[in-house]
């Protein structure tokens, strides 16, 4: 999320703070792939992961290659 947002690592909340990590592991013991994700705010951006473990920041794929440093 800092990556995508450009934001400091140690400029951000903890992601635990907004979401609970035991969701995350459940999400990816789905037996049924691709039916499952989570979304949620976490500090300003939304936050979505995927069962196939694909991330969206507001909406948009994530893609480290895009990431403006």
């Amino acid at each position: 999320m800092a990556a995508a947002d450009v934001v400091a690592m140690a400029d951000i909340p903890q992601l635990h703070d907004y979401i609970d990590p035991e969701i995350l592991a459940k999400l990816g013991a789905q037996e049924k792939k691709g039916c499952c994700r989570v979304t949620f705010q976490f500090a300003d951006p939304q936050g979505t992961v995927t069962q196939d473990s694909v991330i969206f920041v507001d909406g948009e794929r994530y893609r480290p290659e895009n990431v403006v440093n």
